[in-house]
């Protein structure tokens, strides 16, 4: 883009860290916006009387007095009706004056917000891209930066509550085009319509990166533009904020939020089964991890397009290492051209379009992994389909376990970890003990049997053990489901327990996990699980390897007794 001064060539990096040094010692961080208001100065000096001109000021006798009575001559632009002078002594200001003049100095963005944004220059260009080539005026709210404005010729319409005259000084320096208003969009939204001030004004575009902090509560049933289509009585600050960004989008946005926004239960997942309803939601992108500072949660990019009118979701998974390049410690994306070139492009492995029946029939679930099959999971999928099968709610009770709360008086119970699961065989050793209250109802309903299942469904997902003979005073820990057969026949329950561990099993819990900093199975897809019908020939045979697998770790662990002898004798 053009802007006003060339940054083109310039180390920003190593231009931050002089400026940041300098500052130190003519005040501290409270003089950079001192330091961006003289150089806006001296960018609109060419539009000013020589009296009133940066160059004249600085070729005579320095006068904090004298600049004082210059900058409230220059109301009739922004910065300066925005800016406070404080008071400062002549020889700060000398040296200020000195740096300003003779220094290139950092982007507004890069001075003000030093690479800190949800919103990075990286992201913005490839959320822009995927908008289309026809943008011009862009609504952006809850936005904390202007990275986007640097990689675009666009104009662009933003509100957050702060930053109204960084906004002004990156228009002025660096040329770009936000039309910026300091406010709460939910509570005071000022983007509206110039003859009916109740009415919003629409956006044919917008972005956006949800965020991540926790905002003061708002009630929408309060609301005065009629912006929530949803409900109106009770929100989470997700749905508000997107609610807010389509009511006032008349085409396409693109919203950048946690990627756990597209399989959580409860209201969550209620907004989704509506966007997707109502045709809405044009693509899912997760994301590589490590692309925004201080961010370890997954996220993901997506695109709502309210003149839609095919009947798929494109989906594409951009986290393996072809999409994400490290420089230093900094992370972004790479070939994005790509994915441009292949957008709503079947490619293996990488991207897959999924009809609105089919999201509806995986329980509108909107987890680009569901949907991007790998040739292991292919080959799962076909590898079941030598058996009879039928899904596990069908033969078993299942059901996630509770906290049992320690007690200073009452039963000594055990919890089983993941970490207790046996590598072969029955588990039957646990290694948490506590007291539990008597009276606690969770003690009867939740205690294990005999040759219950345990699942982990978070954290190391796919681990599984079985229970042999054990008392009653045993449960699994928060972190495990429970599978009890209805038949609660020992040998269909190794049966089954043997399917869990196989290669076929653990390539669909892989497929099936949501998140990368916290993986986690979700209970539905537990009970729709797949499994096989097995005939009493193969039960018999699953029995035997069951045992020949306890047989083999016996073997490996007297090996490896050995091995730890010889290192002990080494001579």
């Amino acid at each position: 883009m053009q802007t006003a001064l060339n940054y083109k060539n310039l180390d920003e990096q190593k231009s931050l860290n002089e400026l940041l040094s300098f500052l130190k010692r003519v005040g501290g961080d409270d003089r950079l916006t001192l330091c961006y208001v003289l150089k806006a100065w001296q960018v609109l000096s060419s539009k000013l009387p020589n009296e009133l001109s940066f160059e004249n000021f600085y070729s005579k006798k320095v006068s904090f007095k004298e600049l004082s009575s210059i900058f409230a001559k220059l109301g009739e632009f922004k910065i300066f009706r925005l800016y406070t002078l404080e008071k400062i002594n002549d020889s700060e200001l000398v040296q200020i004056l000195n740096y300003v003049k003779d220094k290139n100095l950092p982007s507004v963005n890069v001075a003000f917000f030093q690479n800190r944004e949800l919103l990075n220059d990286d992201l913005a260009k490839f959320a822009l891209e995927i908008l289309g080539a026809d943008l011009n005026n862009i609504y952006v709210p809850f936005v904390n930066g202007f990275s986007y404005a640097y990689v675009s010729d666009a104009n662009f319409y933003a509100d957050y509550d702060k930053n109204e005259i960084i906004a002004e000084l990156a228009n002025v320096i660096d040329g770009t085009k936000v039309n910026f208003y300091q406010t709460n969009a939910l509570t005071q939204p000022k983007f509206t319509n110039e003859n009916a001030p109740h009415i919003l004004r629409q956006f044919d575009y917008s972005l956006s990166f949800l965020p991540i902090k926790k905002l003061p509560d708002y009630d929408p049933s309060e609301d005065k533009f009629n912006r929530f289509s949803f409900q109106t009585t009770k929100h989470t600050q997700e749905i508000t904020l997107l609610e807010h960004i389509l009511a006032q989008t008349s085409k396409k946005s693109a919203v950048f939020t946690l990627n756990n926004f597209t399989f959580k239960s409860g209201l969550v997942y209620d907004f989704r089964k509506f966007l997707i309803e109502q045709n809405h939601i044009e693509a899912v992108i997760s994301l590589p991890r490590n692309l925004v500072n201080g961010v370890l949660a997954d996220l993901v990019l997506l695109i709502f397009n309210k003149q839609k009118s095919d009947d798929f979701v494109w989906f594409i998974d951009l986290k393996n290492g072809d999409f994400v390049k490290k420089d230093g410690r900094k992370f972004s994306l790479t070939n994005t051209d790509f994915i441009l070139k292949n957008y709503k492009k079947n490619v293996d492995k990488l991207s897959q379009n999924v009809q609105i029946s089919e999201l509806k029939s995986q329980d509108y679930t909107l987890s680009a992994e569901r949907f991007i099959i790998n040739n292991e999971l292919k080959s799962a999928q076909n590898r079941l389909k030598n058996f009879n099968l039928t899904t596990l709610e069908k033969i078993a009770q299942t059901k996630k376990s509770q906290l049992i709360n320690q007690s200073e008086e009452g039963d000594l119970v055990y919890e089983i970890l993941p970490s207790d699961f046996s590598e072969a065989g029955f588990t039957q050793n646990f290694s948490k003990q506590k007291l539990a209250d008597k009276n606690d109802t969770r003690l009867k309903t939740y205690a294990l049997k005999p040759y219950d299942l345990l699942l982990c469904v978070r954290g190391n997902i796919g681990k599984v053990a079985i229970l042999g003979e054990i008392s009653d005073n045993v449960f699994a820990s928060q972190a495990t489901q429970i599978i009890r057969l209805n038949s609660q026949n020992k040998d269909e329950a190794i049966a089954l327990y043997m399917f869990l561990k196989s290669e076929i099993a653990q390539s669909v819990f892989r497929n099936l996990q949501n998140g990368t900093l916290m993986p986690q199975l979700l209970i539905k897809d537990i009970k729709e699980l797949k499994v096989p019908i097995f005939s009493p020939e193969q039960i018999e045979a699953l029995v035997r390897n069951f045992n020949a697998e306890i047989s083999l770790f016996n073997e490996l662990n007297e090996l490896k007794s050995k091995i730890d002898l010889l290192h002990k004798n080494f001579i």
